[in-house]
């Protein structure tokens, strides 16, 4: 699998309806959410062993259904809870279909995958309750002036090519607009007889982007490595974004750095504007208002009690809009940059060198250090992982992640003595005490990372299994379609063997033929005439019968020219 992301160009009446979709999304996920979490604090003190059926309250959500179905297994003093899955509330949201206005706004897999979202979520929490009862419920989704919209569809996706422009086909959406060429996703499906398998459409800073994910062949994908190939580690850091064990950097630009003053400005500017152009007027109504309620309240005037004040929210000044608009074409230069340089870097390290050796750093617990969060932000690190797996997939590489807390800064590369003193990151330079080898801290850390044959070896092995447990999944699904397909099969034919059924037995038994036997198949009109040769027609009803259609084939009858009846056979 593999994703490729395109900018969108949507009209306006278009970008009302990512919006409105998104929201529709957003409101389903909150909607299932929501049940699952009144589910959570019932069945927390609960007792009993089995299945509970837990009465959800409509108090929060009044579109929620009356009851749902919580199991609990109780195993000594261990408690586990199965909440409803992604099918369940799918078959829970189609008896409730009716009640809720936005479930006919947005493409029903876009809802089904909202589901699943909050479904994986309640489980994810409740997993790691069991050891962290400090854990939080999944939090709701806020709407954000559709800042943060996204919804995912995974079927009628197709690209469009034009003789300008190309346009990507959305359920019930027109044809929207790329920004850019869509050619080499076309010759990447082409390559790897690929398919689209989903469509993730979200706005980032005022953009909308859609995220293709293509399903690939394996036995298609990059050649594979020599085993006797040498590897070359790569250690990623702040000075020099990459340092190869032979020597070779990369110097780091620093984006954000050198836009900081920038920024700084374009900040400022903005935290100047005025909020709301009627922020006075706004406040003078509600002042009057509140004044107006004290008074009726203190009953010292005969005064009716004040409506309901509706005040619409004051609407930003234009000079604040373009500001804002001024920061966010700034954040986004810069985002597009630094992700440009990753691809570059990627697009030369890949081909160069068939095996490379990176560390699984833990990203989340360094920015903790808040002296350096800044600059690790800066640097990218995992935009700059991610760039490298997805290159070495189409060129057969091999990218061999170190452990997370592996100390190849700390191990001498030369006889493997660690020294705790390189923990501080003053420390650039160290001779190791045992060997007496001088090592520079990043030229050591990639050395350490060089891949050794067994880490080779492994990660083929792990590669291979993982295409063999792939193929397997993949004839699982297909014959599961299959058998899906036959049983549906054999249900329409019974069911379209029992309607010839009533329709020939209806033939002989109402008094006229309908109107319909002249579009039904001959297999039914034959059935129904031997039907009328072997049982006769009912009292009364021979003079009133009416032959609309002459399509019964002329073998059948051909022997007698006449029945008991003295009918002539239709020909």
């Amino acid at each position: 699998m593999r994703s490729h992301k395109f900018r969108l160009d949507p009209t306006a009446e278009q970008v009302e309806t990512l919006e409105a979709f998104g929201d529709a999304r957003r409101k389903a996920y909150n909607w299932a959410l929501g049940m699952l979490k009144e589910i959570f604090e019932q069945n927390c003190s609960a007792d009993g062993v089995g299945d509970v059926l837990v009465e959800v309250s409509s108090s929060i959500w009044e579109h929620s259904p009356k009851q749902i179905l919580g199991v609990i297994t109780r195993s000594g003093d261990r408690t586990d809870y199965r909440f409803a899955s992604k099918q369940e509330l799918i078959g829970i949201l189609t008896r409730c279909k009716k009640t809720l206005d936005w479930s006919e706004i947005c493409p029903s897999r876009a809802v089904e995958m909202a589901l699943g979202d909050a479904a994986q979520a309640v489980s994810a929490f409740w997993k790691r309750r069991k050891t962290d009862p400090k854990v939080g419920y999944p939090r709701f989704l806020a709407q954000r002036e559709h800042k943060e919209d996204t919804f995912t569809v995974i079927e009628s996706i197709s690209i469009l090519s034009g003789k300008k422009r190309d346009a990507v086909k959305l359920p019930k959406l027109p044809p929207i607009k790329i920004c850019g060429s869509t050619r080499h996703l076309e010759r990447e499906i082409i390559r790897y007889h690929g398919l689209i398998k989903e469509a993730t459409v979200s706005v980032r800073r005022g953009h909308w982007w859609v995220s293709l994910m293509i399903e690939r062949d394996a036995k298609s994908e990059g050649p594979e490595v020599f085993k006797e190939v040498d590897g070359v580690g790569d250690d990623l850091g702040l000075k020099t974004l990459h340092t190869l064990s032979n020597g070779q950097i990369v110097e780091n630009p620093r984006f954000l750095r050198a836009s900081s003053k920038k920024r700084q400005e374009y900040s400022r500017s903005v935290a100047r504007k005025t909020k709301a152009r009627e922020q006075s007027v706004v406040l003078e109504k509600i002042e009057a208002h509140q004044k107006a309620l004290t008074e009726w309240s203190s009953g010292e005037q005969s005064t009716t009690k004040p409506e309901f004040l509706q005040v619409p929210l004051p609407s930003k000044s234009n000079r604040l809009l373009r500001a804002e608009d001024r920061l966010r074409r700034l954040d986004n230069h810069i985002a597009n940059g630094r992700h440009t340089f990753h691809r570059q870097i990627a697009a030369k390290l890949i081909p160069a060198y068939p095996i490379l050796g990176v560390e699984d750093l833990a990203i989340a617990n360094m920015v903790q250090n808040h002296h350096l969060a800044k600059s690790i932000m800066d640097a990218g690190w995992r935009d700059q992982l991610n760039c490298l797996e997805t290159r070495a997939t189409d060129h057969g590489t091999l990218v061999i992640a170190a452990k997370t807390f592996f100390a190849s800064s700390q191990l001498c590369s030369v006889c493997g003595y660690k020294n705790p003193l390189v923990k501080d990151l003053k420390v650039r330079e160290w001779t190791c005490p045992d060997c007496c080898a001088h090592h520079l801290r990043d030229l050591n850390a990639a050395q350490n990372l060089r891949p050794t044959q067994a880490q080779i070896d492994q990660a083929l092995a792990d590669r291979q299994r993982a295409r063999e447990k792939y193929e397997k999944h993949k004839q699982q699904i297909s014959e599961r379609a299959i058998r899906n397909g036959a049983i549906h099969k054999a249900k329409n034919a019974a069911r379209k063997a029992k309607t010839m059924s009533r329709a020939a037995s209806s033939i002989v038994t109402n008094h006229l033929i309908p109107r319909s036997v002249a579009s039904m198949p001959e297999e039914t009109l034959t059935r129904a005439w031997s039907h009328y040769q072997t049982d006769g027609l009912p009292s009364g009803g021979a003079e009133d019968i009416v032959f609309l259609d002459k399509r019964i084939p002329a073998h059948v009858g051909e022997a007698e020219s006449t029945d008991s009846n003295g009918l002539a056979p239709p020909t």
